[in-house]
């Protein structure tokens, strides 16, 4: 009703006679389309309507025809081409001026869910072209739009990949996932980490074919001490082991180091940082060291029951070397995966 438009549109304003501001902001946009003897703005009934033409264009009309004609489609290539038209219509929110008006809430998430639906149907479409490029290109413009959404990124690291751009898909992986846990607390799924060990082998690949894969292993062959890995790296480094160890029979040692304090302050986690360190220039090449919260995890491949127990004697003096100034306690508990007397 005519009554309810000004509190609507200007909710922060206090008319004394709203009618009157009403009838004025209707004279004003009136005024504002050609005089071709056809009211556009019809008031009837108490309420004013817009009196369209057939040759009328709004964007919205025209966002909704093109997606409906691109659901319509059989063929792919002509739903992608309604698709990509769509998708460029879209330059972000619904009346973004009216950002705080409550009768604008439900219209704006509807284009927008529109849109987002409409970016992963063409995503989809063109991954069956192994169209990789294109995808980059939709992906970077609609991150530029609405850069929380987890699906675009994963398809965006995924195509980065394919197309063998190892680093420039390393670094949106930090970009990416810092963001989302900034601003939503959201650490990374199980897709996006899926996808990380994907970006560090590409990085090995990527590397033995830049610089050859001799001076690749040359360089690996100086590296002293233990090999530190991330945890979703150790993971599968553990069942590959497993799955070696129950081949040849040899033995490997899985140690769960547990390191709980009171009060961790920033110099406990440099303390800490310190005792990992030394863990890793002592041990050696062949052992692989990783951090999980307070938790420490070792391979230990070849090693006799024996050899271990004399280990993680040197490893606790290590840690109270280390952390002794502070009240903590070590938790160690030590597996065999394979023993080479069980087979």
């Amino acid at each position: 009703m005519a009554e309810t438009i000004p509190e609507m549109l200007w909710p922060e304003r206090d008319y004394a006679n709203p009618r009157r501001a009403l009838r004025t902001a209707i004279y004003r946009l009136r005024h504002l389309f050609p005089d071709d003897g056809r009211a556009r703005i019809v008031f009837s009934q108490g309420c004013y309507r817009w009196e369209g033409k057939d040759n009328d264009w709004l964007d919205t009309v025209e966002f909704t025809r093109l997606l409906e004609q691109a659901s319509s489609c059989i063929d792919n290539e002509e739903s992608i081409n309604y698709l990509q038209k769509a998708i460029a219509l879209y330059q972000g929110d619904y009346l973004p001026e009216s950002a705080y008006c409550e009768w604008a809430i439900p219209t704006r998430h509807y284009y927008r869910r529109l849109y987002l639906e409409a970016v992963q149907k063409l995503i989809s479409l063109l991954q069956k072209q192994y169209a990789h490029q294109e995808i980059i290109k939709i992906c970077e413009k609609t991150f530029a739009i609405e850069p929380f959404e987890e699906d675009i990124h994963l398809a965006y690291l995924k195509s980065l990949l394919s197309c063998k751009k190892i680093q420039q898909a390393r670094v949106h992986y930090q970009y990416a996932t810092t963001m989302l846990y900034k601003n939503l607390g959201v650490k990374p799924s199980p897709a996006l980490r899926a996808v990380y060990q994907q970006i560090q082998a590409g990085n090995i690949l990527e590397t033995a074919e830049t610089d050859g894969l001799q001076i690749e292993l040359a360089q690996t062959s100086k590296t002293q001490g233990a090999f530190y890995c991330q945890w979703d790296f150790f993971c599968n480094l553990l069942n590959l082991e497993r799955r070696r160890a129950e081949r040849t029979g040899h033995p490997v040692m899985l140690v769960l180091l547990k390191l709980a304090c009171e009060n961790i302050d920033e110099e406990y986690q440099r303390a800490q940082r310190r005792f990992i360190d030394s863990l890793v220039n002592n041990l050696r090449k062949g052992d692989v060291v990783s951090q999980k919260n307070e938790h420490i995890a070792l391979l230990l491949p070849g090693l006799n029951n024996k050899q271990a127990e004399t280990l993680l004697g040197r490893i606790r003096k290590q840690c109270f070397s280390q952390l002794g100034q502070y009240k903590f306690t070590l938790k160690i508990n030590m597996e065999t995966l394979l023993a080479a007397q069980s087979r």
